[in-house]
């Protein structure tokens, strides 16, 4: 339970300096990983929104898909 309250307060500082809606470079930024891993989460179902081959991710979707990885 700690670590998702510790991910959500380090979550809330970079929620302050990032979009609501983010490309994905700025997702892999927010999430300090590789574009190959945020590839590999969004193939694990991480939710994306493509309008005329822009993708862009929600970060509620972002928070959302961590929590729910937790181990």
């Amino acid at each position: 339970m700690s670590a998702a309250i510790n991910l959500a307060l380090s979550n809330q500082n970079k929620t302050q300096s990032y979009k609501e809606w983010m490309s994905l470079g700025d997702a892999a930024k927010y999430l300090s990983v590789s574009r190959r891993t945020l590839n590999g989460f969004i193939a694990q179902g991480l939710k994306i929104v493509v309008i005329g081959g822009v993708k862009r991710v929600h970060k509620q979707d972002i928070d959302r898909f961590m929590i729910d990885h937790l181990v």
